[in-house]
């Protein structure tokens, strides 16, 4: 293409485009410097190379589905998806693998019929309103440039975010569920070695919040899981965003804590507060996270006469037994259990 009606001259399809095995387009012969469109699907069985020219890209409304045996030579060059219905990624065995992956929908979604991996930079473009839906997939940014992902307006990943790490930086993982945008940063002040990390997002109650060491009331119903790929040591602040409806029982966000869970344990990570956000601070290891207030100490209780003082500190202690002293009510220690009469 470009050869007959000039390398700059637009190129579109209103339907789907067909390639079939054995077949090539190509936009590299007569470098094209202006994008090819394809209204509906694009099906590659075949071999589909772009020009490596500066606007040689080429634009898919439908499906992009790839055979095991096509080639895809992208030329550094662009993929955009702008139709409005939900688009899907697939290939028939192996993994997607573009160098620059754009979105710019107006309406409905991308799904991951498998793993997709975006060599540059993913961009969620102004205006767009689209998410990337993987599944059990991962959507994979190889690039370990703390600014392989832009978001400029809306869009997030459903599902598993995989990210190359490699450098002392703040990494930003777009992620989400279907309710909202809740986005994980990963600020390393130390790094000694490259590695992948996938982070997602889900709804609700963290399957052990009762045994996660704070509130049992007063606690954000969502949980954050971070896997690291790869050995190596690290030091790194993570930031969680939830969103408003999240706070169950009337908990203040700025009294929220990070609660950081290694099966069967849990830990209370150093926490600062932000916006409908926490950071657990000095991390070496990652995990699943959640948060919730800290619990009182003690909670004091009536029970026809009797006054209970229960111990919620975890720490043990003393009972106290309640005594009347004329109009006084006096308290004598008595070393029991965790519960004070």
């Amino acid at each position: 293409m470009g050869a007959n009606s000039g390398d700059a001259f637009p190129h579109t399809c209103a339907g789907n485009v067909t390639i079939d095995a054995g077949s090539t387009l190509s936009l590299s012969i007569s470098a094209m410097t202006a994008a090819v469109t394809v209204g509906g699907n694009l099906n590659l069985n075949g071999t589909l190379t772009l020009s490596p020219l500066v606007g040689g890209d080429i634009v898919v409304g439908g499906n992009w589905t790839e055979g095991s045996s096509s080639t895809f030579n992208a030329n550094s060059r662009a993929v955009f998806l702008n139709g409005n219905g939900t688009q899907t990624i697939s290939r028939t065995s192996g993994t997607n693998s573009f160098p620059y992956l754009l979105l710019g929908k107006s309406a409905g979604s991308v799904a991951l019929s498998n793993d997709v991996t975006v060599s540059s930079v993913l961009t969620f473009q102004s205006g767009n309103t689209a998410n990337i839906t993987t599944g059990a997939n991962s959507l994979i940014i190889s690039d370990n440039n703390v600014n392989a992902i832009v978001r400029t307006d809306a869009g997030h990943v459903i599902g598993n975010l995989n990210r190359r790490c490699g450098v002392a930086g703040n990494y930003f993982f777009p992620v989400g569920t279907g309710n909202g945008y809740t986005p994980v940063s990963l600020n390393y002040s130390s790094i000694d070695q490259q590695q992948n990390v996938v982070v997602n997002s889900t709804d609700g109650d963290h399957p052990d919040i009762t045994n996660y060491g704070l509130s049992a009331d007063k606690y954000v119903s969502r949980y954050w899981n971070i896997t690291r790929i790869g050995a190596g040591n690290f030091l790194v602040d993570a930031t969680f965003t939830y969103l408003p409806v999240d706070l169950v029982g009337g908990a203040t966000e700025g009294n929220i804590k990070a609660a950081k869970y290694d099966a069967p344990n849990w830990t209370l990570p150093t926490t600062t507060t932000g916006t409908n956000s926490f950071t657990a601070t000095g991390l070496t290891s990652f995990s699943d996270f959640t948060g919730g207030e800290t619990p009182p100490d003690y909670t004091i209780t009536t029970t026809g006469n009797a006054i209970v003082i229960t111990d919620d500190s975890g720490n043990g202690g003393r009972s106290y037994r309640q005594r009347r002293c004329g109009r006084h009510i006096r308290f004598d220690a008595q070393y029991r259990a965790n519960l004070f009469h």
